[in-house]
């Protein structure tokens, strides 16, 4: 199973999917969607929606807590924090102090960059969590193994090498929305 972290807006969200695809469809497992983030209050002069709903190629099912918890125990009570309406801050700040006092934060500099960012980065014990950030591409993409949580921007086209053609067809709309929308 391949968990991929669906935010932002529609490019980005188009981005975090079809890493989630090639990476699920190279490896021959299912790929799941973690849409936690669209539960999260949204700011009123930039609501985020989620998007991929507008393509109906795109069937994949919402990662379930104990899904998600499997790979990155972390985000999954980041995500139940979240449902339960939870002051973000305080559960952030909260967990992130029993992970230091349980010595189950990254080691050296990733452990100083994650006192001070957002998001966590690798390696977290006990997570299985590929991250990635803006247009680099990574060779290590390709060796991502089966069950891991993707979380990134995805930003190259590098990474959906060979599987253009299928991204094409889940990113297609539907005839009736173009007939709606010169109507």
């Amino acid at each position: 199973m391949i968990i991929s972290r669906i935010d932002c807006g529609m490019g980005n969200q188009m981005f975090a999917y079809a890493a989630g695809f090639v990476t699920a469809r190279r490896l021959g497992t299912e790929l799941l969607l973690d849409l936690e983030w669209f539960r999260k209050k949204q700011p009123r002069n930039d609501p985020r929606p989620y998007s991929l709903k507008c393509f109906p190629n795109i069937n994949e099912r919402n990662a379930a807590f104990s899904e998600v918890y499997k790979l990155f125990p972390f985000q999954a009570v980041m995500n139940y924090l979240y449902g339960k309406n939870i002051c973000w801050f305080l559960g952030r700040h909260l967990i992130r102090e029993v992970l230091i006092s349980f010595m189950l934060l990254p080691e050296g500099k990733a452990r100083r960059k994650f006192l001070k960012l957002d998001p966590i980065l690798l390696p977290i014990p006990y997570s299985r969590v590929f991250t990635q950030d803006g247009s680099i591409f990574s060779e290590k993409f390709k060796m991502i193994p089966d069950d891991t949580y993707l979380w990134g921007a995805w930003q190259n086209e590098r990474f959906f090498n060979g599987f253009h053609d299928s991204l094409r067809k889940k990113f297609r709309f539907p005839p009736e929305y173009f007939n709606n929308a010169y109507a």
